[in-house]
């Protein structure tokens, strides 16, 4: 048992790492806010997350103690014309006041920067052991408070249900995988490798009994398919891979009725009918009435109201335009990634842009216009992958001076 001096102890260090590399400290208080927070609580936190970040990278850029990021120009130009889009009717809701959604556009722009600031000041490896971590603790905690196992596995934290719960959590065991496989050496730490074992093995349990197919087949697909990608070093294999998941989900919604008969009920999780296909065909029906601008952020159908389809989605809500300038994104993330040349970095973005687009095929509606774990799932690897080269880049010149200086 811990004393009240030891605990006082170890309060004061983790204080003064925190406040020594708040980097950590912003990060995990993010990570909290997807996992653990629900409502506007989580979105508080997180927005105070981003301004710090957005903050503390000006502060440092005028002290000279961190050069100016160069923002990815897609990056910025999507969000402008998302920011933009939104700004301008039709809205979904005849009730909609124009300018709310913004904060939207605000919080990615913060996400953006917290992902700046964080791989500026804190190791790769620590990020992995954080997100790990925290999906680990949320899926501990959803078993203890669940008052039955009986249903589906609805996740505390943001998500509050299995589908975004599985993904963030899937996130979570994609950066234990990591670090497994890239940052621990098992002979000399054999206890670190045991407890990574049964972090993976508790996450999987969580992943299982959330019951979501879309998630399970494309976190399945990633785990399969990423090491082949990291080996090969092929960019068109990185594509064909993500948007091959992204199709490999699509089908299986497309094909639900041959699945279930072949599989059900071998196969339970074969059963159930994914009540996709119907809202699709609405949404291409609602698309090509409003191709150019949408439907608007605020639109829902009667029964099943959202998409259940991010790429559709993005045409439903925004536009046909702003649906190819996503997609666009997606592929320069891609590109991007596949350039990465430390591999546990690689791995990790590949595995999660992978699966992301898997997540996609039938499970996310839209990544603009809500606050929840698809900043985890999405939009994570697609800035680290902006991102990152970037850092390396700054690395590898720091590195070049040092060893100027001393010879």
């Amino acid at each position: 048992m811990l004393s009240a001096s030891s605990v006082d102890s170890l309060a004061g260090k983790l204080s003064r790492k925190i406040k020594d590399n708040p980097a950590r400290g912003l990060f995990g208080a993010f990570l909290i806010s997807i996992f653990f927070l629900k409502g506007a609580l989580a979105s508080v936190v997180a927005a105070v997350c981003f301004a710090v970040s957005w903050i503390l990278i000006a502060r440092e850029a005028r002290d000279c103690k961190l050069p100016t990021p160069l923002v990815a120009p897609i990056v910025l130009a999507f969000l402008i014309v998302v920011g933009l889009r939104l700004l301008l009717p039709p809205y979904g809701i005849a009730s909609a006041v124009p300018g709310t959604a913004e904060s939207h556009v605000l919080l990615l722009a913060g996400l953006y920067g917290l992902i700046l600031f964080v791989q500026s000041r804190l190791p790769f490896s620590h990020i992995l052991w954080l997100l790990a971590g925290a999906a680990f603790v949320s899926v501990i905690i959803t078993l203890v408070t669940m008052p039955q196992l009986d249903d589906r596995l609805s996740f505390v934290g943001r998500a509050s249900n299995p589908i975004l719960g599985a993904g963030a959590v899937a996130a979570g065991l994609i950066a234990a995988i990591t670090v497994l496989a890239y940052h621990l050496d098992i002979r000399r730490a054999p206890l670190t490798a045991v407890l990574l074992a049964f972090t993976i093995c508790g996450i999987l349990a969580g992943l299982y009994l959330a019951d979501s197919r879309g998630p399970l087949l494309a976190l399945a697909f990633a785990l399969c398919v990423t090491p082949l990608v990291v080996s090969s070093g092929s960019r068109a294999l990185l594509f064909a891979c993500a948007f091959g998941a992204y199709a490999l989900v699509v089908a299986g919604v497309l094909l639900e009725g041959p699945i279930r008969h072949a599989l059900c009920p071998a196969i339970e999780l074969a059963c159930r009918d994914p009540k996709r296909y119907d809202v699709w065909m609405q949404s291409v029906d609602t698309i090509a009435q409003h191709p150019l601008w949408g439907s608007g952020y605020a639109f829902r159908f009667e029964g099943i109201p959202h998409a259940h389809n991010t790429y559709l989605g993005m045409a439903l809500y925004y536009g046909i335009p702003l649906a190819i300038f996503f997609v666009c994104l997606m592929a320069v993330a891609l590109s991007k990634a596949s350039r990465l040349k430390n591999r546990n970095e690689k791995f990790f973005i590949v595995a999660m842009l992978i699966f992301a687009n898997g997540f996609m095929g039938s499970d996310l509606s839209e990544p603009v216009r809500f606050f929840n774990t698809h900043y985890v799932f999405l939009w994570l690897p697609i800035f680290l992958a902006m991102v990152r080269p970037q850092i390396a880049q700054r690395e590898s010149a720091q590195l070049d001076e040092r060893i100027n200086a001393t010879t």
